[in-house]
């Protein structure tokens, strides 16, 4: 994909128009450079990787030259700023290639980054800094797929398809990717992709898991704009530890059109404005572990089976963890099938000076419905039901409870 930048300048023959015959040719060679430059400058260069192996992406004082600018046919050690860069196959050469960037664009950076061909963009360093304005990682029908490392630096980017033609694979486990319009798995392609997150920060305002997978086991997911998990394909996101939140005007959606998985387990703490499952198409939230809130700002809460009779189902199941939705509604089948479990018992370790202590639990219910609406309320202890010690010394005992839990 090329982009065309055009720049208004006006010839160097008018300006010095009228002169002298003596400037004539002059003025002859200088008006034909400015068009030829005009010419060039007209589109983006594009950068062709000449080699396979380990390369640098550093400087231009590389003693070997990475890149061909094959817009002005000419060798080049570093794409410039606007520059196309394909980092795939080309004859013999960009065939599954390891490329350590350690440079930092500034400005607009480049126009667009292809990677294919099993090629492997590491970012590794601090100080370094991708800016692009459109990136595939997977970039060629039937191509053999691109990874891209960040594990430090900055990464930028408008437009990022993980999966385009191909299959992609990103991994960051430190360093800030910022990406507006992040795509998992390109759905009209058909191609699988797959974002996998341990350290770090991802801010992603649109976000589109469409046909792949995301891993998220450490790190900070922010969508302040819209998400979704399985839109018109088939996606699933592990969420085992980190903080993800999805806190702006809309809601996050878990299988539009398509079918998505959302699991939540371990340490994972989850923050969103509402939580929309099964809309026209099937969406599956599974919770063991983790601590999920539901904050309902100017929302409506939690809704499970949405504008799809006989299109798909809904469903919640929460076997751990907790669940909240503080100050919402929880509808069990919206306009569609859909149904909400939660259970197992609450577990709390008290000290025997605090045995009257009250200690909150969420409500614990099984529905199946078509449009019900239930009011989350929270609820506390009404008795002991049975104490065992775990720990006695120096006239200290813990005890470890098993209770009752009355609606308040």
């Amino acid at each position: 994909m090329k982009i065309k930048h055009t720049f208004g300048r006006r010839s160097r023959s008018a300006q010095i128009a009228g002169s002298g015959n003596k400037h004539r040719r002059s003025a002859v060679l200088l008006a034909a450079a400015a068009s030829t430059l005009l010419a060039m400058q007209s589109k983006a260069d594009t950068y062709q990787l000449m080699q396979s192996g380990t390369i640098d992406w550093f400087s231009t004082f590389d003693s070997y030259t990475t890149w061909r600018d094959t817009t002005t046919s000419t060798n080049s050690n570093l794409p410039a700023n606007g520059g196309i860069v394909d980092a795939y196959q080309s004859g013999t050469s960009g065939v599954n290639a390891i490329v350590n960037l350690n440079y930092a664009y500034s400005g607009t950076g480049l126009s667009t980054l292809n990677v294919d061909s099993g090629c492997k963009i590491n970012q590794s360093s601090g100080t370094s800094a991708m800016i692009a304005g459109t990136v595939y990682i997977g970039s060629q029908l039937g191509g053999n797929g691109g990874t891209y490392t960040l594990a430090g630096g900055t990464l930028t980017s408008t437009y990022f398809y993980d999966g385009y033609g191909s299959s992609g694979y990103v991994n960051q486990s430190s360093g800030a990717a910022s990406l507006s319009f992040l795509t998992v798995g390109y759905d009209v392609n058909g191609v699988s992709g797959t974002y996998t997150i341990s350290g770090g920060t991802l801010a992603a305002p649109n976000f589109n898991d469409e046909v792949g997978t995301f891993n998220q086991s450490g790190g900070t997911v922010t969508i302040s704009g819209i998400g979704y998990v399985g839109l018109n394909g088939t996606s699933t996101y592990n969420l085992s530890g980190g903080t993800f939140s999805s806190l702006g005007t809309n809601a996050f959606y878990i299988g539009d059109n398509g079918t998505g998985t959302f699991n939540v387990s371990n340490s994972a703490q989850v923050l969103m404005s509402s939580l929309q499952i099964g809309v026209q198409g099937t969406g599956q939230y599974v919770q063991t572990g983790g601590t999920v809130s539901v904050l309902a700002n100017g929302t409506s809460g939690v809704f499970l089976g949405l504008y799809s009779p006989g299109l798909g189902a809904a469903s919640g199941t929460v076997n751990g963890g907790t669940f909240s939705v503080p100050s919402g509604n929880l509808y069990v089948g919206y306009s569609g099938a859909a149904t909400f479990s939660q259970g197992g018992h609450c577990q709390r370790q008290y000290y025997l000076d605090r045995l009257q202590q009250f200690q909150w639990c969420v409500q614990l219910f099984t529905a199946t419905g078509h449009h019900k609406q239930y009011q989350y309320r929270l609820f506390r202890t009404d008795r002991l039901l049975r104490c065992r010690i775990i720990h006695a010394k120096r006239g200290y005992e813990q005890r470890i409870c098993f209770e009752r839990w009355l609606a308040i």
